[in-house]
C-alpha cells in the first residue's frame, strides 16, 4: 500500500480478535475482553446514544444511522463506512468522538470514518477524529449543494487528516494536527473557510486531478520540523487553479 504522497504507508498489526471478520461478517462480534462490537454490513436502523461508548470493527452502514451528540465511537481495527442516511451532529461542548479502542493509543490504529456515495446527510458538525490512518474520507458524495462539514477536529493520524475524493464539500473551521497530509483534494469541488492545519509531515493541502476546483480562504497552515521542505504547505498537481484568499502560509 502507499500513502497519499506516494511514500510507504504506515501499517500496524493489532491483536487477533476471537471472531475475525470473514467475507460475510455478522453484525456483532466479541473481542478478547468479552465486549461486543459492531462489525460487517448493517442494513437495519441503529441509534448510538451519547451516554455510552460504542465499539466498532469494519462496519458498513447501508441503513439509517443516528449518532447522538456527546457519543464516543471506538474502533477495534478498521473503518466505519456510511453509505445510507446519517444523522450525526455534535455540539461544541458535546462533540461526537471517533477514536481507537487500543491501549496505548497511537496514530494509524484504525481506518477512520468514510462517507461514501449514497450517504444521505444534511451536515457533519462537531466531530473529533483521532489515532486513525485517515481521519475522515468523503468519496463520491455529490449532493445537489455542497455538503457542509463544520467544526471538525482531526489529530494524531498517520495519513491524511481529511481526504475529499470526487465529492462536493463546503468546509468551515477545521482543525487538523499531527497528520502526514492535512487535507487531500482529488477531483473534488471544495470550499474551505477558516480553520488551522499544523504539524503535518509532507503538505498542508494536496490537490490532484484535473476536475479539482478548490477555494481556500482564511486558513492558517503552519509546519515545523526537519521533514518539511520549502513550499510544501500547499502542493498542487495536474492543471489546477487554487484560490488562497486571506490565508496564512507559514
Amino acid at each position: 500500500d502507499q500513502s497519499d504522497d506516494g511514500g510507504s504507508a504506515f501499517v500496524e498489526f493489532l491483536p487477533m480478535w476471537d471472531s475475525p471478520p470473514g467475507e460475510n461478517p455478522s453484525p456483532t462480534r466479541t473481542g478478547p475482553d468479552g465486549r461486543t462490537f459492531w462489525s460487517g454490513r448493517i442494513d437495519e436502523k441503529k441509534e448510538w446514544s451519547g451516554d455510552q461508548t460504542t465499539l466498532v470493527g469494519k462496519t458498513i452502514f447501508t441503513a439509517e444511522l443516528e449518532i447522538a451528540k456527546g457519543a464516543t465511537i471506538e474502533s477495534v481495527d478498521d473503518a466505519l463506512i456510511v453509505k445510507g442516511p446519517l444523522t450525526a451532529t455534535g455540539t461544541s461542548d458535546q462533540p461526537i468522538t471517533f477514536t481507537s479502542y487500543a491501549t496505548p493509543r497511537n496514530p494509524g490504529q484504525w481506518d477512520g470514518v468514510v462517507l461514501k456515495g449514497g450517504v444521505q446527510t444534511d451536515r457533519v458538525e462537531n466531530w473529533q477524529v483521532r489515532y486513525a490512518r485517515k481521519g475522515i474520507s468523503v468519496r463520491g458524495v455529490q449532493p445537489a449543494s455542497p455538503l457542509p462539514v463544520t467544526s471538525v477536529e482531526v489529530d494524531s493520524v498517520s495519513g491524511a487528516g481529511v481526504m475529499l475524493d470526487q465529492s462536493s464539500v463546503s468546509a468551515t473551521d477545521w482543525s487538523i494536527s499531527g497528520a502526514s497530509t492535512g487535507i487531500g483534494i482529488v477531483n473534488a469541488q471544495v470550499e474551505v473557510t477558516g480553520g488551522r492545519i499544523e504539524n503535518v509531515g509532507s503538505q498542508g493541502i494536496l490537490l490532484k486531478g484535473g476536475d479539482t476546483d478548490a477555494m481556500v480562504s482564511e486558513v492558517t497552515i503552519e509546519q515545523s520540523g526537519a521533514k518539511v521542505r520549502s513550499g510544501s504547505c500547499v502542493r498542487v498537481k495536474d492543471d489546477i487553479t487554487l484560490d488562497l484568499s486571506d490565508s496564512d502560509l507559514k
